[in-house]
């Protein structure tokens, strides 16, 4: 609420990043998987400029990847979510392809049909398995290596380690989030300028929470 109109425009081009990214033929959706903690980080800086009476421009969400001693620590923090595309790409696509294969099945195929069957529900389970984990794993890792200097692996081993001991909190958070989400998308997306500020004012408020700020 203290800076409405630059968190819309950065929240607006967070999206339009995400979109011109994702439709790149082959590499598209590597290069938003890729990118994503360091244009998460330009929206956690901005969140501390604002809370230290500052007022963000469109250019602090690429403050990550123009800082080189931010830069490199930022971009292997990309390579969970990277991982995670890539083996939700090839369950699915094998799942896709047992189908294909199961269509022609008869007799004593009915098994591996039933197998694939079972693979194919526990492939929805599996997917939101490792998101969580991905999500764990960088929640506090980007603030932490965006204002602490801290290392990528260290960064992500004190935000599994925080998450666990937030776990409650955080469930809530999470919760409240899918719901303000699923209202977000119904006005065709637009809910997302709004919630996306209050989202990444909210993990940054608990980050502070947890590891202080600078003025502390």
């Amino acid at each position: 609420m203290r800076a409405p109109l630059p968190w819309l425009m950065l929240a607006a081009l967070y999206i339009l990043i995400g979109l011109l990214l994702s439709i790149v033929p082959v590499v598209g959706p590597l290069l938003t998987a890729l990118l994503w903690p360091a244009l998460a980080g330009g929206l956690y800086q901005a969140a501390r400029m604002v809370d230290e009476g500052g007022t963000p421009g469109p250019g602090v969400l690429l403050t990550a990847l123009r800082d080189p001693t931010l830069r490199g620590p930022i971009l292997v923090l990309g390579v969970p979510p990277v991982v995670a595309f890539v083996l939700g790409a090839l369950g699915f696509v094998l799942v896709l392809g047992g189908a294909t294969g199961a269509g022609l099945a008869t007799g004593s195929d009915q098994v591996a049909v039933g197998t694939l069957l079972g693979g194919s529900l526990l492939l929805p389970l599996l997917a939101v398995l490792l998101t969580v984990a991905v999500v764990v794993a960088l929640l506090y890792a980007i603030p932490l290596v965006m204002f602490d200097g801290a290392g990528p692996m260290a960064a992500m081993e004190q935000s599994v380690l925080a998450s666990v001991a937030n776990a409650l909190p955080l469930a809530l958070l999470s919760l409240l989030y899918l719901v303000a989400a699923a209202f977000a998308a119904i006005p065709m997306g637009l809910g997302f300028l709004v919630l996306i500020p209050v989202i990444t004012g909210a993990v940054y408020a608990s980050y502070v929470d947890i590891w202080g700020s600078p003025a502390d």
